[in-house]
């Protein structure tokens, strides 16, 4: 399955990924957002979209995982929320 990037610059195959993991950004001093990140095979990583709250992050999660369950040719557009 094909995941494209919020800001829809990127697209990545999540065969070549190791894992998909939600961490927190600080933007500014108090800013915190919350990115869903791809991590790879050689320890790189890349974000994948960036959000308010941890809660909408995982709904996004939850929806990369039903769309792979359904559809692992499918392509997963991260939403900006």
């Amino acid at each position: 399955m094909l995941i494209r990037t919020q800001d829809q610059q990127s697209i990545y195959n999540m065969n070549n990924m190791d894992s998909i993991q939600i961490d927190k950004a600080y933007v500014k001093k108090d800013d915190v957002k919350y990115v869903v990140k791809a991590n790879f095979s050689d320890r790189s990583d890349c974000y994948l979209g960036k959000y308010k709250t941890q809660e909408i992050a995982l709904g996004i999660l939850d929806n990369i995982c039903k769309l792979y369950v359904f559809n692992k040719n499918g392509v997963y557009q991260m939403p900006e929320v």
